[in-house]
């Protein structure tokens, strides 16, 4: 697994929505790549903080796809 298909599993990831096979695929990746881990982390922490703002509040589709988009950007100019 590459870094670019590490990052576009992320969500999925966070969510607990991916098969067992590519959830262990990911974390064989992400044991080896401390850059995804940071990145990953990152994504996290952007998620539980979005939530905190509000009681109900959550992170929108288009938030999570700019947020997407910025890690994929980073990836290619670190």
């Amino acid at each position: 697994m590459n870094c670019k298909r590490a990052i576009d599993l992320f969500d999925d990831y966070v969510e607990g929505t991916l098969p067992e096979n590519i959830r262990e695929e990911l974390d064989y990746h992400l044991a080896a790549c401390s850059q995804c881990r940071t990145l990953l982390n990152t994504y996290t922490l952007t998620i539980r903080l979005s939530a905190r703002i509000e009681k109900n509040a959550c992170v929108s589709q288009g938030m999570l796809k700019r947020l997407h988009i910025l890690l994929c950007e980073r990836m290619n100019n670190p």
